[in-house]
């Protein structure tokens, strides 16, 4: 499934439905699911999620603990 961009070493920035941004390594990939480590999320208002894993199924983030930033 090709979202976003591939960079070295399995970092990924993919563009998600509701025109948020999310960075990070895929640890994990399957059908229409992809579990990111250490993603940073980038929102549309300009915050920033930093998390130690992100679900992402049908380009929705399912899943993602973590913390904001501005």
């Amino acid at each position: 499934m090709m979202l976003g961009e591939f960079f070295r070493d399995n970092l990924v920035m993919l563009k998600l439905k509701n025109d948020q941004v999310v960075l990070g390594k895929i640890t994990e990939e399957e059908d229409e699911k992809i579990v990111l480590s250490n993603p940073k999320i980038l929102l549309d208002n300009g915050m920033i999620i930093f998390s130690k894993r992100a679900i992402i199924m049908k380009r929705e983030i399912v899943n993602a603990g973590g913390y904001l930033r501005r």
